[in-house]
């Protein structure tokens, strides 16, 4: 099978020529029908020093996003079979600590996060561990289904505050963000604000059903949205970008007793301002890691059924994995949406 590699501990990865692997008692084989490339995927690509310790060891097959077809199953396995169509889960719980044991299986204590802290599915075949491989339904197309797990982020934060009827502001219209403007809409926010530092990817929001857009410090953004908000602030912001801009302006435009849900990953320590932007606003602050194991899913699933949420409008190159340094180098322009692989 072909896969994409991370070969040498340098930046860069090549496409090998390697053995298809067996499936364990526990874990099926699935053929790849499309995978996709998260911010983790670029770290390994580039090696940077979060990818040194956290990958346990090199050759190290990339990518973690995927969706595809099992085509074998381990003795062990119960819930699935050849045939099946699966898009991939990527916690890895142990299933016996507190977390596991209460209904809280994506915080695991022992937590793995797969095609991290395992070989990854950039790859014509994979061997997923049954719980990392969500059976769904025949009718979400393949790249499609590629983009259930991280728009599960998005649909995770969402849950943690009320929409219907409410405004919000993202801030970060990466691809989860892009995301979030379509769920949020789908289930009934009354006006959703965008943030952004790109262009384009403002564009996609807008096409999505952003009511207003703002380029990142550019545009007046706290002015603009108090305004628009009588001085009241909006009821829920969702924070994609990792940026202390962000969090400054986020805490300042969220209403009193308002939700602030954290997404984006924070590239050095965030400060913030907390007697009035959080403490004195009796503000709801979330983080949010991954998806709840498996009530997100459902919960993505029935908004693709809907026709409420396309998730293949957030995809804006397909490339097959003999270009992908073309797909790292899209990737880290941070101008487009997802970068899927199609592996046929």
């Amino acid at each position: 099978m072909k896969a994409i590699l991370k070969e040498k501990p340098i930046p860069g990865a090549v496409l090998r020529e390697m053995d298809i692997p067996r499936p364990g008692p526990k874990e099926v084989l699935i053929r790849v029908k499309a995978g996709a490339i998260c911010g983790s995927d670029v770290h390994i690509f580039d090696w940077d020093q979060w990818a040194q310790k956290v990958v346990p060891g090199l050759p190290h097959i990339l990518g973690h996003e995927f969706a595809g077809e099992v085509v074998e199953a381990g003795k062990e396995v119960h819930h699935l079979k050849p045939g099946d169509h699966v898009a991939g889960e990527t916690h890895i719980p142990c299933d016996n600590c507190y977390f596991c044991l209460t209904g809280q299986r994506h915080i695991c204590m022992a937590m793995k996060v797969y095609g991290v802290h395992s070989q990854g599915i950039f790859s014509e075949y994979t061997t997923v561990p049954e719980p990392c491989a969500v059976k769904i339904p025949g009718e979400i197309p393949f790249v499609a289904a590629a983009m259930m797990e991280p728009c599960g982020v998005a649909v995770h934060g969402l849950s943690k505050g009320v929409i219907s009827g409410k405004t919000l502001a993202i801030f970060g219209c990466g691809p989860i963000g892009l995301f979030g403007v379509q769920a949020a809409i789908a289930y009934g926010a009354a006006k959703v604000y965008a943030i952004d530092l790109s262009e384009n990817r403002l564009k996609m929001a807008k096409s999505f059903g952003a009511y207003q857009t703002f380029a990142a410090g550019k545009d007046p953004v706290e002015k603009a949205i108090l305004d628009e908000t009588r001085g009241i602030g909006v009821d829920m912001v969702l924070e994609v970008s990792g940026s202390q801009m962000a969090y400054d302006q986020g805490l300042r435009i969220l209403r009193k007793a308002g939700t602030f849900v954290i997404i984006g990953v924070a590239p050095k320590p965030i400060q913030l301002e907390i007697p009035t932007n959080i403490m004195y606003k009796e503000a709801k602050i979330f983080g949010i890691t991954g998806r709840e194991m498996y009530e997100t899913w459902y919960q993505v699933s029935d908004l693709i059924q809907s026709g409420k949420v396309n998730l293949e409008k957030v995809v804006s190159h397909q490339l097959p994995p003999e270009k992908f340094e073309k797909g790292f180098k899209v990737a880290k322009e941070a101008q487009h949406g997802k970068v899927a692989f199609i592996f046929g």
